[in-house]
């Protein structure tokens, strides 16, 4: 890993001989590399790696941003009580971290202990289903995307189809209401 080449990028490694490197990706296509190439190129040996970095976004509505301090401590206490997470050796941070349209980011970053790569998906998700619960606990709901229509009031039952339909903020307003 690591390596700016997309073509030996995120393989890993099957042999390593004295002229030549056999590389292997996800689709199982051996590729034999001469070594001299790693003499330029950065190389990640993530099988040394002792963590697994976690970053989850959340959407909060802005109706519920009063929940947005206490959410910030729920996440923080369930991330420092989980088995799976390493919050002595590496800083957990919950902060806001955008304002968008409709909604806020609410930004999640901790690191995992390192296991294998199945078992990572499962902690990974079972950790987003957790602090999902936190957040419907405390506002109700998630925050879906959402997308506002709104009716011009010039517009009559006279005009073409095509006139129904007005651009707004990048969304589109139709006569009528919501589409």
């Amino acid at each position: 890993r690591g390596s700016s080449d997309p073509s030996i990028a995120e393989y890993n490694v099957r042999s390593i001989g004295w002229y030549s490197t056999v590389l292997v990706a996800k689709d199982t296509k051996p590729v034999t590399v001469p070594n001299g190439m790693f003499l330029s190129q950065s190389v990640i040996n993530v099988t040394r790696q002792t963590h697994r970095v976690l970053v989850l976004n959340f959407r909060v509505r802005y109706e519920d941003r009063t929940h947005v301090p206490a959410l910030i401590e729920d996440f923080e206490q369930y991330l420092t009580e989980s088995e799976s997470i390493d919050s002595d050796a590496h800083p957990i941070r919950v902060n806001v971290t955008a304002n968008n349209a409709d909604h806020l980011v609410l930004n999640v970053e901790a690191h995992a202990y390192k296991v294998d790569l199945t078992l990572h998906y499962k902690v990974r998700s079972k950790v987003l289903m957790d602090l999902m619960d936190l957040v419907e606990g405390r506002t109700g709901r998630v925050a879906y995307p959402t997308e506002v229509f709104l009716e011009h009031p010039l517009l009559s039952e006279g005009h073409h189809a095509s006139a129904n339909i007005i651009p707004f903020s990048g969304a589109a307003v139709q006569r009528g209401g919501a589409r």
